[in-house]
Parts: C-alpha cells; structure tokens; sequence
C-alpha cells in the first residue's frame, strides 16, 4: 500500500507540472500577440470557476497543502488567461 502511495504522490507531481506548464503558451501568446481572437471567454470563465470550487474543497478537506497550493496556482494561471483574453479583445465595429 505504501508504493501505491508513493506512486500517487509523484503522479500528482507529475500531473500537476504539466496542467501548470499547459497555461504557459498561451499565456505568452496573448502577452506576444496582444490578441485574443478565437479564445472562448465562457470556457476560461467556467474553467476557472470549476477550479476555485475544486480548491475550495480541498481546503474545506484539509487536503495536503502541495496539492491545494498547485491547484490555487492553476486558478491563478487560468484567471490570468481570462484576463488577458478580456483585455485583448476586439471590440466590435459599428
């Protein structure tokens, strides 16, 4: 039980590293571009909603503070995306 254990926590490293490096290029394209054609505001909307709850329960949970800690990150990285993708975006012409 205590592999299996260990084996869960370095899935969890591993997972949480590459969820956290997923928001980095397009992180760096809208700062890059300064556009945000083609992003979809209600996805980053509900992505960063469905993370906060998430968070919120783990803390409620008591859950390890490595996980809670990648987790309130993610939120981070996935509100910085909303924002910038609300700040470059076109505004329609009348």
């Amino acid at each position: 039980m205590e592999s299996l254990k260990s084996f869960g926590v370095i899935a969890q490293f591993l997972g949480s590293c590459t969820l956290l490096y997923s928001f980095l290029p397009q992180i760096y394209k809208l700062f890059k571009n300064k556009n945000s054609d083609g992003m979809n505001l209600q996805y980053w909307s509900i992505l960063t909603i469905g993370l906060t709850c998430i968070a919120i329960n783990l803390a409620i949970n008591n859950v390890n503070y490595f996980i809670q800690g990648t987790q309130w990150l993610n939120i981070v990285l996935a509100l910085i995306v909303l924002v910038l993708s609300v700040k470059y975006r076109k505004q329609p012409q009348n």
